[in-house]
């Protein structure tokens, strides 16, 4: 874990990343798995359906810093990233509330797996 503060999101984001290690850790696992960089499937879960509109973000993951994530690891190999979320409550409350339309409202380019929409699928993670 790093704490890093600075006045540019994306280069905090970087340095936390490099101080936390991140892509060694990343690596040493994906090694685990016999797996070349592009074979492994990695999953950002993002805090994105607490959205009520673009103008009020409330409690949400940036997509600047998640859509930077995604880049890095592109940069370094890693091009099986999803993006994953599942619907919450404000579904019964707002009309048409998918994933892919809060997404799109929050500013994401990326597109979202729905895990409300998916068949749970059970493996051994060498993650965990």
């Amino acid at each position: 874990m790093a704490v890093v503060e600075g006045e540019d999101k994306l280069a905090a984001l970087d340095e936390a990343l490099d101080l936390a290690r991140f892509h060694d850790f990343l690596d040493r696992k994906r090694a685990a798995t016999g797996k070349d960089r592009h074979e492994l499937h990695i999953a950002i879960k993002t805090n994105l359906m607490m959205l009520l509109s673009g103008d009020d973000r409330g409690p949400v993951t940036d997509p600047a810093l998640v859509e930077h994530l995604v880049a890095r690891l592109a940069a370094e190999g890693y091009t099986q990233v999803t993006l994953v979320e599942a619907q919450n409550i404000y579904g019964n409350a707002f009309k048409d509330r998918t994933v892919e339309r809060v997404a799109e409202e929050a500013g994401y380019s990326t597109p979202f797996l729905d895990l409300t929409e998916t068949r749970p699928v059970t493996y051994d993670s060498p993650f965990l």
